[in-house]
């Protein structure tokens, strides 16, 4: 064999066994922290709730969605998460680290196919950045809530890179039907996939002129065809206008809009860095990937925030591409750059790392006696029943799914009066408790424990705030009495 080649053969073995260490290390600290950060949250409660119910043997339907009322086919613009996670259950069972554990492996899986695509298409030049590239989507704080939380971006994910993969297949017969395939999951997948793919498509199109229009075509056409498949789905169980209803409803939802990822601005901020080294060196291209990585990044935020949302768990779609070009450009430059240039550039990409899943960890660990689901469960089991009816904010999803006979939560807007009326226990965060007894009438009394909160700051993230980085269990219980009872405060 020719020694150059047996060297570069030996190089690219060398650069996928460090990848794949890489990813099965986050995967293993992930699992083994799965149940302390973050505490459950309403986001995959929701979108969890469906796959529960079809699991439990009571259907594919929801107390914990907005518009329809819990006996309807379940009519969100995300069945096929539902769906892979109900097979998933089959396989093990039901609880936080089973649900979020689906998450761990289909983002697993989503940056390997990435990983391998950039080094495919020669996207990015060396092993060390292609290398770099795994650790920033890794570690990126939007991906890291993604992974770790049991909402369904992970099939989301995993969709955008297959589709992406496939975009490298050399022969068009095999390229264009393959993506297509793809794409007609996108709505099935999230709606967010196919209004991401229109804006990359957009994109490419600026980029590339007429030379990736098949693709962008076959995209169009595989996403029409979903979309004519979910709508079909959705009208044969008659809830299509609750569909409508749902997206209407969630366009008016306003809590958390904002991103809050502080490695996209980290790597924004790297990204400029080099922009401003191309620019002094004459040597900025147009239609080089680190232009195309930071107008893709503003391009695809102006986007969803022009559609009215930009959540920290869409920050992805705009960083993984901003990722590609700082890493296709960085080696060049730390060739040629001066020791300033690659003292600053390294400070921002190590702090940007540093504040996605690291920073998630560090909370994990300040706050794992304050987190331990085992404590919920336990005080749960306590206090409530099998024959009950509770009414219950997300964080006692889990165990009260599976102690109480019925449960609703917060987000549930179209429960009926009959179903109201036959809520007989409250699982609330206390300063809930007024506003939600006051809705739902009766005479109401707590019992007297209380699962006790996060009370210790965390860095800049105070007690009590909507924050990911110190949100807590604790939790009361409040027990409806006879209309015939005198209400007793305890």
């Amino acid at each position: 064999m020719n020694p150059p080649v047996a060297a570069a053969r030996d190089h690219r073995s060398r650069e996928a066994w460090v990848v794949c260490a890489l990813v099965l290390a986050v995967f293993v600290v992930n699992l083994l922290t799965g149940t302390r950060f973050p505490a459950v949250w309403l986001d995959e409660v929701q979108y969890t709730d469906p796959a529960v119910n079809l699991y439990l043997g009571h259907g594919f339907t929801s107390t914990a969605w907005f518009v329809q009322t819990g006996e309807k086919f379940w009519a969100a613009y995300v069945p096929l998460h539902q769906f892979v996670l109900y097979g998933w259950m089959q396989i093990f069972g039901f609880s936080p680290l089973a649900v979020r554990s689906l998450n761990y492996t289909l983002v697993t899986f989503a940056v390997l196919l990435l990983w391998h695509t950039a080094r495919k298409q020669a996207w990015i030049p060396t092993a060390r950045a292609r290398i770099l590239l795994v650790l920033l989507v890794l570690l990126d704080y939007g991906v890291s809530i993604c992974t770790r939380s049991g909402r369904y971006d992970g099939v989301v994910m995993l969709l955008a890179a297959a589709a992406t993969w496939a975009s490298s297949f050399a022969r068009p017969r095999a390229r264009l039907p393959a993506m297509a395939a793809l794409a007609a999951g996108f709505p099935f997948a999230g709606l967010q996939l196919t209004t991401f793919t229109a804006a990359f498509c957009v994109l490419l199109v600026v980029f590339t002129g007429w030379r990736r229009i098949r693709e962008c075509l076959a995209l169009a056409g595989g996403g029409l065809a979903g979309s004519i498949g979910l709508r079909l789905l959705y009208q044969h169980h008659g809830v299509w206008d609750d569909f409508l209803a749902s997206i209407r409803y969630c366009m008016t939802v306003t809590v958390g809009n904002l991103p809050k990822d502080p490695s996209l601005i980290a790597l924004f901020a790297v990204a400029l860095l080099l922009v401003g080294w191309r620019w002094r060196r004459g040597e900025l291209r147009f239609n080089s990937p680190l232009v195309f990585g930071i107008t893709g990044a503003v391009w695809i935020g102006l986007w969803f925030h022009l559609l009215g949302r930009f959540p920290t768990t869409y920050t992805w779609m705009a960083y993984v591409p901003l990722a590609i070009g700082v890493c296709a450009t960085l080696p060049e430059a730390f060739r040629a750059a001066g020791l300033p240039f690659k003292i600053t550039a390294t400070t921002l990409l190590t702090l940007g790392c540093a504040a996605g899943l690291p920073l998630q960890l560090a909370s994990t660990f300040y706050y794992w006696p304050e987190r331990d689901y085992a404590k919920v469960e336990a005080f749960i089991a306590r206090h409530v029943h099998s024959d009950d009816s509770v009414y219950s904010d997300p964080e006692a999803y889990y165990t009260v799914k599976k102690t109480a006979r019925h449960i609703v939560l917060p987000s549930y807007l179209a429960a009926t009066p009959e179903e109201n009326a036959r809520l007989n226990v409250l699982v609330l965060r206390p300063y809930h408790a007024e506003k939600v007894m006051a809705r739902l009438g009766g005479r109401w009394t707590r019992d007297g424990e209380t699962l006790p909160g996060i009370t210790r700051p965390f860095f800049f993230a105070k007690p009590d705030t909507d924050s990911k980085l110190t949100w807590d269990y604790n939790l009361e219980i409040w027990r409806k009495q006879p209309e015939a009872e005198t209400h007793t405060a305890r």
